[in-house]
């Protein structure tokens, strides 16, 4: 998952129930940037904020889990440690759950040790749990990005086997019983190869479709990373690259609606664009960065949310509406930004 934004909101999908979970990512190394008005700290989050948080990250080491940095668990340059200081949110918000993610970008390989066998499974298992009990977290969030075709069935095993074990452990436990979290791809191709959805939809507790950096610099075309529906003329994969499609392809590949969060980016990604048309340079070939670069978190073409407001304010740039996508696009000289705000996630709300 590409976390480089302070945190992302996963909100569940409305249509059928009116109660609904916000689900936010706390990056551990937020609280280490270079640029100290950048840091966000435990303490910066508002304790009702979110019904859930998962904290990102912890390594995968072996069949256990080991937190990742020094900071997590020990004083680091004069700062508390991390665990115990997001778990006082608890104090003014009993009902919030706090969960330990591992895996993200590029460690899709620290998984495959752990499904190959029934006895790695369970092994695994338990080491969740201790590692859980003994920091105060309330379960985990797995972020594979992503299962291969050889671990798809092997994938759905793990969610079942820690399923059964974490409802044995509330028996010894006296404690609630300690959730399931999952990551996952949006797109109908990866979807179909690495995951067997009842499997997973049966056994877990939330499933958390990453339906943003559907575009990005590593395309050679323009698009919007974080679009709610498709636009007149896009055809193939273009046309499935869109939160609404997206949702649908989990739904129709039997998970039910209750267990599903829509991904919504707390930031932008932007391109060069030719022509004056911000609205017309969509699917037009074009790539690169757009030409800027956050401060805050050090990625080309990559800008947080206040980052768009503040350009928007007092650099010149102008906020444009696409109504077929039904999000905004922040545009100047070619420098293209696919971004949300208020009214995009109302509208996917």
């Amino acid at each position: 998952m590409w976390l480089s934004s302070i945190y992302l909101i996963f909100l569940l999908d409305l249509i059928l129930s009116a109660k609904y979970n916000r689900i936010c990512y706390f990056t551990n190394w937020g609280a280490h940037r270079s640029l100290k008005e950048s840091r966000l700290y435990p303490e910066d989050i508002p304790p009702d904020l979110c019904t859930h948080i998962l904290y990102a990250f912890a390594n995968l080491h072996g069949r256990s889990l080991q937190p990742q940095l020094t900071n997590d668990i020990n004083v680091y340059q004069g700062e508390q440690p991390l665990y115990p200081r997001i778990m006082k949110l608890k104090e003014k918000n009993p009902n919030l759950k706090i969960l330990i993610s591992c895996g993200g970008w590029g460690k899709a390989g620290d998984f495959e040790p752990l499904v190959g066998s029934e006895s790695s499974r369970e092994s695994f298992s338990e080491n969740v749990i201790t590692f859980c009990r003994q920091y105060g977290f309330d379960g985990i969030d797995l972020d594979w990005e992503f299962p291969s075709a050889e671990h798809r069935e092997r994938f759905g095993l793990l969610t079942k086997t820690m399923h059964k074990m974490f409802k044995k452990e509330v028996k010894k436990s006296k404690k609630d019983r300690l959730l399931i979290s999952l990551a996952v791809a949006a797109g109908k191709y990866l979807i179909k190869q690495g995951y067997d959805v009842p499997v997973l939809c049966k056994n877990v507790d939330m499933i958390n479709v990453m339906t943003y950096d559907l575009y990005g610099g590593w395309y050679n075309k323009i698009g919007h990373h974080s679009a709610l529906f498709h636009r007149t003329g896009e055809t193939g994969m273009d046309r499935e690259l869109n939160t609404n499609n997206s949702m649908y392809n989990w739904i129709e590949a039997g998970c039910s609606r209750e267990r599903l969060n829509i991904g919504i980016p707390g930031y932008g990604r932007a391109f060069t664009a030719d022509g004056r048309d911000p609205l017309k340079a969509l699917g037009q070939s074009g790539g690169g960065s757009g030409g800027v670069s956050s401060p805050y978190l050090g990625e080309s073409g990559l800008l947080t949310y206040f980052e768009i407001c503040k350009k928007e304010l007092k650099e010149g740039f102008k906020r444009y509406w696409h109504q077929q996508h039904q999000i905004p696009i922040s545009f100047k000289d070619g420098t293209w930004i696919g971004y949300d705000d208020p009214d995009s996630v109302r509208n996917k709300v």
